[in-house]
């Protein structure tokens, strides 16, 4: 009998340990979700600003190419004062 006693108790030592061990995976799963999550939205929020970028990009080329105009305009203009 006192075998059978011995070997629950160890039984339920290991069960212990294997959920004290369970429990700290789950920890660690849950600790790396959070900083996968994180990285995800900095990337999203990277490739937002990228795109914005792009966009002022663009809209800065459109308009140097008005001031380009309208430099070669004035400039056109100010040659019918010239003496």
């Amino acid at each position: 009998m006192n075998g059978c006693k011995v070997q629950k108790l160890s039984s339920v030592a290991l069960a212990n340990n294997t959920v004290e061990v369970l429990n700290e995976i789950i920890y660690a799963v849950e600790k790396q979700s959070a900083v996968v999550n994180d990285v995800d939205r900095n990337i999203v929020r990277i490739r937002d600003i990228g795109e914005q970028v792009a966009v002022d990009s663009q809209n800065n080329a459109k308009a140097s190419l008005d001031v380009a105009k309208l430099a070669i305009e004035l400039h056109k203009e100010a040659n019918i004062f010239r003496v």
